[in-house]
């Protein structure tokens, strides 16, 4: 469970240092990101509790921006090459 959770970790801390994941991360999302990183990175079943809620948090609103996202643009007109 260890290696796994830590390998979670390492791919929250690679999206929080790139600044992306399905859109680009806002600030705040980046250091929660960081911050679940570092406690799932940390072996120990409270802090990957806690890194997994973080995380699935940032997930969440990633979704919702990225959906919301996705309607804008399919409401948008269509932009014609010049």
């Amino acid at each position: 469970m260890a290696v796994i959770t830590a390998v979670v970790g390492i791919y929250f801390l690679s999206a929080a240092l790139v600044g992306y994941w399905m859109v680009p991360c806002r600030t705040a999302e980046r250091i929660v990101l960081c911050v679940a990183a570092l406690v799932l990175i940390k072996p120990g079943w409270i802090t990957d509790l806690m890194g997994l809620v973080l995380g699935f948090g940032v997930f969440r609103l990633q979704a919702a921006r990225r959906r919301l996202g996705a309607e804008a643009v399919a409401g948008a007109p269509a932009r014609v090459a010049e």
